[in-house]
């Protein structure tokens, strides 16, 4: 065990630049393996964790509007964790002459639920609207983009009403709204895009809005988004919100209801993220094999080979320096009659014998 406690201090006092530097690189490298494997891990579960936080909607039920009471009693039914009325209104972007073909998808909560405890929106710059605020809207990162918005910039919006009798949309009665930017926020719905709606630039407007009249002849279609409680079952919520729906004349009256399951949108969401993850994950597997043979090769390359082995560090164990004897004295310290161990005539004849001439024990006649 001395020994190797010498070796090893002789190497760290000889070799500590290399190993060092070795020590640091292996460090670095394995932070950034942890880091890939890390953030391929969050990857594959980001969008679950922001569903969860959103408290998104796995059912949409589309109704006619108008029909509070099955409103409340949809948010009554058993499994639901939470839900919002949502007010769906026909709008574009005006242009400088008239009207423009970019299409909004513009929509409202009359009380204030989607977009705040519903469909959460994430806020990514501003702040959350006042609730009592008629000018106030939200929108998206792909409006915010092109028409260089941000919180505080006015907002133009073009709601077009729908005609009572035909249900078609009347162009010429557009009301141009000035509208009041107070955050521009990503929808749960606009991660990867499933639909062509959820793909369009979207704006959520204020509470207010939603109760105008402006905003009643606009809409094309009320639904209620529920959030079910983890381990719901679907098709149960499903068949009693139909029943629910035949026992309400208000509902029935207006073409009844249609109950879509948007789970598997959410999961084509997730099956397009997931190859980010793989990727993410495929190269911090590389880079950890990479990083055991890098920091296997670097480790021989800076252990010692045998012929530079120093033969101090075994001193006592058996190995003996150059110039000392068996016993332990060394053979080049004078004492008073020469070198230890040797008498004065006996050494004057050693050292002659040593010196460069001819063979001595040669034949007596090999001179000539």
């Amino acid at each position: 065990m001395a020994a190797v406690l010498r070796t090893l201090r002789y190497d760290l006092r000889s070799r500590w630049r290399p190993l060092l530097s070795l020590a640091l690189l292996l460090g670095l490298a394995g932070g950034a393996v942890l880091a890939c494997a890390a953030g391929a891990r969050r990857t594959d579960t980001a969008y679950g964790r922001l569903l969860t936080w959103a408290h998104a909607s796995q059912v949409q039920v589309v109704y006619g509007g108008g029909a509070r009471a099955y409103y409340h009693a949809v948010a009554s039914l058993p499994g639901v964790e939470s839900a919002g009325e949502v007010v769906y209104d026909d709008a574009v972007l005006p242009a400088a002459h008239g009207l423009s073909s970019q299409e909004v998808n513009a929509f409202s909560s009359p009380d204030n639920s989607v977009g705040v405890r519903t469909d959460r929106v994430k806020i990514l710059a501003g702040r959350m609207w006042r609730a009592a605020d008629p000018r106030a809207v939200m929108v998206d990162q792909q409006l915010a983009d092109r028409y260089h918005l941000r919180p505080g910039s006015t907002f133009r919006l073009a709601i077009i009403p729908q005609s009572p009798v035909t249900a078609q949309a009347e162009l010429g009665k557009a009301v141009v709204l000035s509208t009041t930017v107070t955050a521009v926020v990503a929808f749960d719905d606009q991660i990867v895009p499933a639909t062509a709606l959820t793909a369009m630039p979207q704006v959520l407007l204020s509470p207010p809005f939603a109760r105008t009249s402006l905003s009643a002849s606009a809409s094309y279609g009320t639904e209620v988004a529920v959030a079910l409680k983890p381990g719901a079952s679907v098709r149960k919520f499903d068949a009693a919100a139909t029943a629910l729906a035949a026992g309400s004349s208000s509902v029935t009256g207006t073409g009844g209801v249609y109950i879509t399951d948007v789970s598997d949108q959410e999961a084509a969401t997730q099956r397009a993220i997931r190859p980010q993850a793989v990727a993410l994950g495929a190269f911090a597997a590389l880079a950890g094999l990479l990083l055991l043979a890098g920091g296997s090769a670097a480790q021989q390359a800076a252990r010692p080979g045998r012929p530079g082995f120093p033969r101090a560090a075994l001193a006592g164990h058996g190995a003996r320096p150059a110039g000392q004897s068996v016993n332990g004295t060394d053979r080049h310290r004078h004492n008073g009659r020469g070198p230890a161990g040797c008498h004065r005539g006996r050494c004057r004849l050693a050292a002659h014998t040593d010196r460069p001439g001819p063979d001595r024990r040669a034949a007596p006649w090999a001179g000539g």
